[in-house]
Protein backbone atom coordinates (compact mmCIF):
# COMPACT_ATOMS: atom_id res chain seq x y z
CA UNK A 1 0.00 0.00 0.00
CA UNK A 2 1.12 3.52 -0.76
CA UNK A 3 1.58 6.20 1.83
CA UNK A 4 0.30 8.65 -0.77
CA UNK A 5 -3.20 9.57 -1.94
CA UNK A 6 -5.34 9.06 -5.05
CA UNK A 7 -7.57 11.62 -6.77
CA UNK A 8 -10.49 9.79 -8.38
CA UNK A 9 -12.35 11.89 -10.99
CA UNK A 10 -15.67 10.72 -12.42
CA UNK A 11 -15.86 8.05 -9.70
CA UNK A 12 -19.43 7.01 -10.50
CA UNK A 13 -20.60 4.34 -8.06
CA UNK A 14 -17.05 3.57 -6.93
CA UNK A 15 -16.42 0.29 -8.75
CA UNK A 16 -12.74 1.16 -9.24
CA UNK A 17 -12.51 2.98 -5.90
CA UNK A 18 -13.17 -0.12 -3.79
CA UNK A 19 -10.20 -2.22 -4.98
CA UNK A 20 -7.90 0.82 -5.21
CA UNK A 21 -8.70 1.81 -1.62
CA UNK A 22 -6.30 -0.90 -0.43
CA UNK A 23 -3.45 0.64 -2.42
CA UNK A 24 -3.65 4.26 -1.25
CA UNK A 25 -3.63 6.00 2.12
CA UNK A 26 -6.64 8.15 1.19
CA UNK A 27 -8.82 8.67 -1.87
CA UNK A 28 -10.64 11.87 -2.78
CA UNK A 29 -13.44 10.87 -5.16
CA UNK A 30 -15.24 13.44 -7.29
CA UNK A 31 -18.66 12.85 -8.88
CA UNK A 32 -21.41 15.27 -9.89
CA UNK A 33 -24.36 12.86 -9.95
CA UNK A 34 -25.98 12.87 -6.48
CA UNK A 35 -27.51 9.39 -6.93
CA UNK A 36 -24.14 7.90 -7.92
CA UNK A 37 -22.45 9.49 -4.89
CA UNK A 38 -25.10 7.91 -2.63
CA UNK A 39 -24.56 4.50 -4.26
CA UNK A 40 -20.76 4.93 -4.01
CA UNK A 41 -21.02 5.70 -0.28
CA UNK A 42 -23.14 2.58 0.18
CA UNK A 43 -20.62 0.62 -1.90
CA UNK A 44 -17.79 1.75 0.41
CA UNK A 45 -19.79 0.87 3.53
CA UNK A 46 -20.71 -2.58 2.16
CA UNK A 47 -17.03 -3.26 1.44
CA UNK A 48 -15.63 -1.89 4.69
CA UNK A 49 -13.77 0.94 2.95
CA UNK A 50 -13.09 3.86 5.30
CA UNK A 51 -10.37 5.88 3.56
CA UNK A 52 -12.50 7.49 0.80
CA UNK A 53 -13.91 11.01 0.89
CA UNK A 54 -16.56 11.97 -1.66
CA UNK A 55 -17.06 15.46 -3.00
CA UNK A 56 -20.03 16.25 -5.20
CA UNK A 57 -18.68 18.45 -7.93
CA UNK A 58 -18.51 18.79 -11.68
CA UNK A 59 -15.04 17.51 -12.64
CA UNK A 60 -14.46 20.43 -15.01
CA UNK A 61 -15.24 22.90 -12.20
CA UNK A 62 -13.16 20.88 -9.74
CA UNK A 63 -10.12 20.89 -12.05
CA UNK A 64 -10.48 24.58 -12.94
CA UNK A 65 -10.70 25.57 -9.26
CA UNK A 66 -7.76 23.38 -8.25
CA UNK A 67 -5.67 24.81 -11.09
CA UNK A 68 -6.63 28.34 -10.00
CA UNK A 69 -6.04 27.45 -6.31
CA UNK A 70 -9.49 28.61 -5.22
CA UNK A 71 -12.78 27.35 -3.80
CA UNK A 72 -13.83 24.36 -1.74
CA UNK A 73 -12.40 22.05 -4.42
CA UNK A 74 -8.89 23.41 -3.88
CA UNK A 75 -9.27 23.27 -0.08
CA UNK A 76 -10.19 19.56 -0.32
CA UNK A 77 -7.35 18.95 -2.80
CA UNK A 78 -4.63 20.61 -0.74
CA UNK A 79 -5.37 18.42 2.32
CA UNK A 80 -4.05 15.39 0.43
CA UNK A 81 -0.63 14.17 -0.72
CA UNK A 82 -1.43 12.83 -4.17
CA UNK A 83 0.78 10.63 -6.31
CA UNK A 84 -1.90 9.35 -8.69
CA UNK A 85 -4.98 10.55 -10.53
CA UNK A 86 -7.62 8.17 -11.86
CA UNK A 87 -9.86 9.55 -14.59
CA UNK A 88 -12.83 7.73 -16.09
CA UNK A 89 -14.45 10.49 -18.15
CA UNK A 90 -17.54 10.33 -20.34
CA UNK A 91 -17.09 9.56 -24.04
CA UNK A 92 -16.19 13.20 -24.73
CA UNK A 93 -12.87 12.68 -22.91
CA UNK A 94 -11.05 15.10 -20.65
CA UNK A 95 -11.59 18.84 -20.81
CA UNK A 96 -8.53 21.16 -21.06
CA UNK A 97 -8.55 22.04 -17.32
CA UNK A 98 -8.54 18.39 -16.32
CA UNK A 99 -5.73 17.64 -18.79
CA UNK A 100 -3.66 20.40 -17.16
CA UNK A 101 -4.41 19.02 -13.70
CA UNK A 102 -3.62 15.42 -14.72
CA UNK A 103 -0.22 16.40 -16.11
CA UNK A 104 0.83 17.53 -12.61
CA UNK A 105 0.57 13.98 -11.20
CA UNK A 106 3.33 11.38 -11.09
CA UNK A 107 0.91 8.63 -12.20
CA UNK A 108 -2.22 8.83 -14.36
CA UNK A 109 -4.67 5.96 -14.68
CA UNK A 110 -6.93 6.77 -17.62
CA UNK A 111 -10.01 4.63 -18.25
CA UNK A 112 -11.81 5.31 -21.49
CA UNK A 113 -14.71 3.85 -23.44
CA UNK A 114 -13.94 6.01 -26.51
CA UNK A 115 -10.73 5.24 -28.38
CA UNK A 116 -10.99 8.42 -30.47
CA UNK A 117 -11.06 10.84 -27.53
CA UNK A 118 -8.52 8.70 -25.67
CA UNK A 119 -6.12 9.09 -28.61
CA UNK A 120 -6.56 12.88 -28.54
CA UNK A 121 -6.01 13.07 -24.79
CA UNK A 122 -2.99 10.75 -24.93
CA UNK A 123 -1.39 12.99 -27.55
CA UNK A 124 -1.47 15.74 -24.92
CA UNK A 125 -0.58 13.62 -21.88
CA UNK A 126 2.40 11.90 -23.52
CA UNK A 127 4.16 15.26 -23.75
CA UNK A 128 4.81 14.95 -20.02
CA UNK A 129 4.17 11.26 -19.31
CA UNK A 130 5.23 7.89 -20.72
CA UNK A 131 2.74 5.07 -21.25
CA UNK A 132 3.58 2.23 -18.85
CA UNK A 133 0.75 -0.10 -19.84
CA UNK A 134 -2.27 -0.14 -22.15
CA UNK A 135 -5.00 -2.77 -21.76
CA UNK A 136 -8.23 -3.22 -23.71
CA UNK A 137 -11.31 -4.90 -22.25
CA UNK A 138 -14.34 -5.94 -24.28
CA UNK A 139 -17.00 -4.75 -21.84
CA UNK A 140 -19.43 -3.99 -24.66
CA UNK A 141 -19.69 -7.19 -26.78
CA UNK A 142 -21.01 -6.87 -30.31
CA UNK A 143 -20.45 -3.10 -30.37
CA UNK A 144 -17.59 -0.98 -31.65
CA UNK A 145 -16.86 0.15 -28.08
CA UNK A 146 -14.31 -1.27 -25.70
CA UNK A 147 -12.87 -0.16 -22.38
CA UNK A 148 -9.23 0.94 -22.43
CA UNK A 149 -7.11 1.31 -19.30
CA UNK A 150 -3.86 3.24 -19.64
CA UNK A 151 -1.22 3.79 -16.95
CA UNK A 152 1.07 6.75 -17.56
CA UNK A 153 4.06 7.84 -15.48
CA UNK A 154 5.63 11.27 -15.45
CA UNK A 155 8.76 11.44 -17.59
CA UNK A 156 11.95 11.84 -15.57
CA UNK A 157 13.13 15.39 -15.20
CA UNK A 158 16.41 15.73 -17.03
CA UNK A 159 19.14 16.81 -14.67
CA UNK A 160 21.42 19.41 -16.14
CA UNK A 161 24.84 18.82 -14.63
CA UNK A 162 26.99 21.87 -14.31
CA UNK A 163 30.53 21.13 -15.44
CA UNK A 164 33.07 21.45 -12.67
CA UNK A 165 36.18 23.53 -13.01
CA UNK A 166 37.20 27.16 -13.15
CA UNK A 167 35.38 29.42 -15.57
Amino acid sequence: ASNRDLLDLYCGNGNYTVPLSRLYRNILSIELNKSLVEVARENMANNGVTNVTFQRSDCLKFSANVNARRGEEYRAFERCDFSTILVDPPRAGLDPSTLVLARSFEHIIYISCNADTLKTCLEELTRTHDIQSFTVFDHFPYTRYSECVVHLRHKPVESHAIPSGDH
